[in-house]
């Protein structure tokens, strides 16, 4: 929900939030290799679930980026 009001308030298309998997924005779509990625958490860990299954604690940061995901793995 936090990234469907985000996008919703700077017009912005976002398709995959319903699903957890979010897959594009804007003009931005996961391809090859690049991807949307969250990170969640006080420390802003990669998160190893989908953007449906996470629950922010109170004063957690929440970053939703565009990345070239074989550079995060290499």
């Amino acid at each position: 929900e936090y990234f469907k009001t985000a996008c919703d308030e700077n017009d912005l298309t976002i398709k995959g939030a319903d699903d957890g998997y979010i897959t594009e924005i804007g003009d931005y779509q996961n391809g090859d290799t690049y991807a949307w990625m969250f990170y969640c958490g006080d420390e802003l860990t990669l998160s190893d679930k989908g953007v449906g299954e996470v629950i922010p604690s109170p004063g957690d940061t929440i970053v939703l980026s565009y990345v070239d995901w074989t550079a995060l793995f290499s």
